[in-house]
């Protein structure tokens, strides 16, 4: 458990363990609106079983008040990095450097792990996100594509 003081709350960041799940899907569902309980706990069981996605929260007075999914890639462009899949803070509790602390510990997590550096994605029309992320030091190095098909 690792307390962060230096942004706007105290606050508790840990893994995320079977016993909080419930409470993750919770949070998760205010930036995935789509995903059911059952679909996320398949999605989590099999992305922690193939590329050791971890979920942590942050936490204060012992609620679950921001929530960050990570996994260690390997990749010819950024060798091994942190890839931020999921970051997500309640919606009561924006705006009190929360996401800032969840990134610092991501930054750190990355640092103890040798890796060269961190990644994530966010939509072209989350201007509010970007401006976020190029504001705390986070450059816009790509686009990403997206194609959807029908299985055969």
């Amino acid at each position: 458990m690792r307390q962060f003081k230096q942004y706007k709350t105290l606050m508790d960041i840990e893994n995320i363990t079977a016993d909080s799940l419930l409470d993750a899907f919770g949070l998760l569902k205010q930036l995935r609106q789509h995903i059911k309980f059952e679909e996320f706990i398949i999605i989590y069981k099999l992305a922690q079983q193939a590329n050791q996605y971890t979920l942590v929260g942050a936490y204060e007075d012992g609620i679950l008040i921001g929530l960050m999914g990570y996994r260690i890639l390997h990749d010819y462009v950024h060798g091994k990095h942190l890839y931020i899949d999921d970051l997500v803070v309640d919606g009561a509790h924006r705006g009190r450097g929360i996401s800032k602390a969840l990134l610092a510990y991501a930054e750190n997590i990355a640092a103890k792990l040798d890796c060269n550096g961190l990644r994530l994605s966010t939509g072209i029309a989350h201007t509010t996100g970007i401006k976020f992320y190029e504001a705390i030091g986070w450059e816009l190095k790509a686009c990403t594509f997206k194609k959807g098909f029908q299985a055969i």
